[in-house]
């Protein structure tokens, strides 16, 4: 490639090696031209003054050039690589491109007259120097040149009248490897990109990266012509190779770089990728068999963001919705992420409402139930019931609960928990409010004996005695003893009536002033009578099988035990030298009759049956039947059995045990479920056909959840098989089979009939025998006759 340029360069090249023209020879051509001439051709000849010159004289508009010819010592050795730089300025006018159109610069080798290259000038080569008088002209001819001939034609209108040559020399240019910037080596990730960066010393240079030492394939560096940088991504350690060129000069020695390649891990295996939840809780991954040196990020996206977490398990925040994370592996030591990222899902099940219960707060007396019921209850929620507004037991599920006997105010609680086990995020509150029952004369205390002293216990007593029997709740006697004292001080409640071992003593106390202490138990103790004698079976209120219950708001407390022998009367004391207790109200004594026990508490009939309930009394006892847990109807009076008239609907009735006209405030519910039964079912074909000897399968169709029996009859008998499907045994005639649904406990109010027709098997056939005589291939003196039967 034909290269001229005219440029500035400095007087002293670091990167080249400048050799002047060492002789000339000059001339004019075309017309005869008497002022045509070169005046002082020796002066740009070599290097001595670079500010002398030889001056072109030529006629402008004569057909006419003039022309000097500059020898250099030697023929370039780069062909190419070296230029050639000719120094030019004018006389008196402004050094212009426009008037160079009549320059021409020809390089010649050896004898040759015939130029090996021919540069016009033209306007974009021309540079000038200091005071626009001066310029260069530097060109990179491609091919070897000892000589370089510069001609000013003086044909051209607008050319310069006198031309002035200062010199010419040849710059042998000298290429340095690259200078890689970014080392000698670097390290990145398998495939992830890295850029390289290098220089060079050398202006107009350009750079160009390689994969081998020598040859090998030239890398594109695209967006960068001048190939000072590159991107790579590597997948394995790799060196690469930078090497310098100037137009066709270029220096074959390369600059290695070598891009050390750091494996990637292997993306995390995570336990379990998918974890179900309930909304409003937290999901936990882990990684499987985590590997030593390797750390892992957890994001909310595939690639690129923040990472939310690190480590080898990942808690997500409360969760509302299904929600997507994701996991890489990193080497600590080198930062290389693993190629991708594993999805994991945290799938959050809805949670549902909390229960709405109507009313939350009843109203019930001392020793009565409580019942509460959901409103309008998910049929696919579960209703759970708790003493504690979180954590604790359950104490029963399902859309109702009924207290046990109340003494004293007592909240409940209830969750809802959806069919995918989610739970409402609150329980919902429900209160039992107690009223203590005053002047209710049922099996009461109603004489007394006091005081009662054991040992010495001067200064003891029982003051208002008849307080504790006079039926009135709200009133008390006060037993006291002196403090240290070494006897008891208490007070006998008699019971208008005899009472069996299995029946309940209950008393109502009060420590004046002060909650009862739990050291104090021990020296309150209760013993039971048969008429002014002792059972002796006395027992301190510390004892396992004596419940007490605080009565909210009060320092009251119920104390029940069961009494363990025939009684009726019970001695309530305080022991003197066992406690600092020196004062006990007593406010009524009370008798409890054992519940009745159901034979069954819950039972299944069909709709239009009735239900025989039967329960187990104590003995002496009167059990009566209602229509409610309190008040209500009597249903019917003094039996252990009651036969429910025919039901439509489910129904519960309560059962009360009691003695001498005096009952048990606490009844037993028995419930009768009523169920409807299922619809007739049917057979998806009703008459198959069968040979003699066969079997045939039938298949019913019916509701959801039933259960299928199949009969030999209409009406009656037993099942042969049961099923959605049956297959008959093997039939020798027509028959008829029956199939009925069956849900809990309840059949369907028909059997539906299905045939097995039976045909009968064609006569029977006769085998029939037939001898072929067969010969084989041989001369017939050979043959044997081998027979063959058909």
């Amino acid at each position: 490639m034909n290269c001229l340029l005219l440029a500035f360069l400095p007087a002293s090249d670091a990167y080249s090696q400048r050799v002047y023209a060492s002789s000339q020879t000059n001339g004019v051509t075309g017309l005869l031209c008497l002022a045509c001439n070169v005046d002082n051709p020796t002066n740009s000849v070599g290097s001595g003054n670079l500010d002398d010159y030889a001056q072109f004289n030529v006629t402008v508009g004569l057909a006419a050039s003039v022309y000097q010819v500059l020898n250099f010592p030697a023929v370039n050795p780069n062909q190419g690589c070296d230029s050639l730089v000719i120094g030019i300025g004018s006389s008196n006018d402004v050094l212009a491109a426009n008037l160079l159109g009549g320059v021409t610069v020809s390089t010649y080798n050896g004898n040759n007259t015939t130029p090996l290259e021919t540069f016009p000038a033209s306007t974009s080569l021309l540079r000038l120097l200091a005071g626009s008088q001066r310029g260069e002209i530097v060109l990179r001819p491609t091919q070897r040149f000892d000589r370089v001939r510069i001609t000013l034609n003086g044909g051209l209108l607008g050319a310069l009248s006198n031309f002035r040559l200062y010199y010419a020399y040849r710059n042998q240019v000298q290429l340095t490897p690259p200078n890689i910037t970014t080392g000698s080596s670097i390290s990145t990730c398998s495939g992830s990109p890295v850029t390289l960066q290098a220089s060079t010393t050398t202006p107009g240079a350009v750079i160009s990266w390689y994969d081998a030492p020598t040859g090998g394939n030239q890398l594109p560096t695209p967006g960068n012509p001048q190939g000072t940088s590159i991107s790579v991504s590597p997948t394995a350690t790799t060196t690469y190779y930078a090497q310098v060129s100037l137009d066709n000069c270029t220096n074959t020695t390369r600059s290695a770089i070598t891009v050390n390649v750091n494996p990637l891990p292997a993306a995390p295996v995570i336990a379990v990728t998918n974890q179900v939840i309930c909304g409003g809780q937290q999901a936990t991954f882990s990684v499987s068999a985590p590997v030593a040196g390797v750390t892992y990020r957890w994001y909310t996206v595939p690639s690129g963001g923040t990472e939310v977490g690190t480590g080898t398990s990942f808690t997500t925040p409360t969760l509302s919705s299904t929600t997507v994370y994701y996991a890489e592996a990193v080497q600590i030591a080198t930062g290389c992420a693993s190629t991708s990222r594993v999805p994991v899902t945290a799938t959050v099940n809805p949670t549902p409402a909390a229960p709405t219960i109507t009313p939350t707060s009843i109203t019930i007396q001392g020793g009565s139930t409580a019942a509460f019921s959901v409103q309008n209850p998910d049929p696919s929620a579960t209703y759970t019931w708790y003493n504690l507004s979180t954590g604790g037991t359950a104490l029963a599920t399902g859309t109702s609960f009924t207290t046990p006997a109340l003494f004293a105010t007592t909240s409940y609680y209830v969750e809802a928990r959806s069919n995918q086990g989610c739970a409402s995020l609150t329980r919902t509150q429900v209160t039992a409010n107690v009223n203590v029952q005053n002047n209710v004369p049922c099996s009461f205390a109603t004489q007394q004996v006091s005081p009662v002293i054991n040992g010495v216990c001067l200064l003891c007593g029982v003051s208002d005695p008849t307080l504790a029997v006079d039926t009135d709740t709200s009133s008390a006697s006060t037993i006291f003893a002196t403090v240290g004292a070494l006897g008891s001080s208490g007070q006998l409640l008699q019971f208008p009536n005899n009472y069996a071992a299995t029946d309940s003593i209950v008393l109502v106390l009060e420590t004046p002033g002060t909650l009862l202490a739990l050291s104090a138990l021990s020296s309150i103790t209760v013993t039971t009578y048969s008429g002014t004698t002792s059972n002796n079976d006395t027992r301190g209120l510390n004892a396992g099988l004596i419940n007490l219950q605080l009565i909210s708001g009060t320092n009251k407390y119920r104390v029940s035990f069961v009494a363990g022998n025939n009684f009726n009367g019970v001695l309530v004391s305080i022991n003197g030298l066992l406690s600092a207790l020196p004062q006990l109200r007593v406010y009524y004594a009370a008798v409890t009759v054992p519940q009745a026990v159901p034979t069954s508490a819950s039972l299944n009939i069909c709709t239009g049956s009735s239900a025989t309930l039967t329960v187990t009394a104590p003995a002496s006892a009167t059990v009566n039947w209602y229509d409610a847990p309190a008040g209500g109807n009597l249903v019917v009076g003094n039996t252990t059995t009651y036969t429910t008239p025919v039901l439509t609907a489910s129904r519960t009735y309560y059962v009360a045990t009691g003695k001498y006209g005096c009952e048990n405030g606490l009844r037993v519910p028995v419930i009768v479920t009523v169920n409807t039964p299922p619809a007739t079912p049917t057979v998806n074909t009703s008459n198959l056909t069968a040979c003699a000897g066969d079997s045939v399968t039938f298949v019913a169709n019916g509701p959801a959840g039933a259960t299928f029996y199949w009969y030999t009859a209409a009406t009656g008998g037993s099942p042969i098989d049961s099923g959605v499907t049956f297959t008959t045994p093997g039939l020798s005639a027509t028959t008829m089979f029956y199939v009925e649904a069956a849900n809990n406990s309840c059949v369907s109010a028909a059997r539906f009939a299905v045939t097995a027709t039976v045909n009968d098997a064609p006569a029977s056939v006769t085998e029939l025998h037939q001898w072929l005589t067969l010969y084989w291939d041989k001369p017939p003196a050979s043959r044997h006759r081998q027979p063959h039967r058909t």
